[in-house]
């Protein structure tokens, strides 16, 4: 399921799920089967001064792109020493697409980041248009918009 929804995604990712304490998953079942799925990494709580370092460019350390982007392309700081959940693949099967199987994964998704006290979730995808309005329907907003295309997708990236 999640090979066939983002162009990126390959078998070997499967041991990165298994291997990475930082990677989450959650599943949507339909009739004893499993019809969707979705990741989150547990990201940021940087210092505050690697933060301000990461927000003034002079570091980049491997992960947590939602909370270094935002610090590095918005400015904030205080959102890379905050703790953050980033969405990485949201997947569900495509018969039941348009069934609120994706948006009742992020409800039971956030719902969790808030008991577990998380500031903030987030995402970053290559814009299409059935992508921008699945994740605005969910509550998602638009934060910053990438101004030149992804060499590997040809499309600008979005972080919501």
């Amino acid at each position: 399921m999640l090979i066939n929804a983002h162009y990126q995604t390959s078998p070997a990712d499967f041991f990165q799920i298994l291997d990475d304490d930082a990677l989450l998953v959650w599943v949507a079942r339909y009739e004893n089967k499993v019809v969707g799925c979705c990741l989150l990494s547990v990201e940021g709580q940087f210092s505050s001064e690697l933060a301000q370092q990461v927000m003034l460019g002079q570091r980049r350390p491997k992960g947590h792109l939602l909370p270094q982007s935002i610090a590095a392309h918005i400015g904030l700081a205080k959102a890379a020493a905050q703790l953050a959940g980033r969405i990485q693949r949201i997947a569900v099967h495509p018969s039941l697409w348009r069934n609120k199987v994706g948006q009742q994964l992020l409800v039971q998704v956030a719902d969790w980041a808030n008991e577990q006290n998380f500031d903030y979730l987030g995402t970053s995808f290559g814009v299409a248009q059935e992508l921008v309005g699945f994740w605005q329907y969910s509550g998602f907003s638009v934060i910053r918009l990438g101004v030149t295309k992804d060499a590997a997708s040809g499309c600008y990236s979005a972080l919501l």
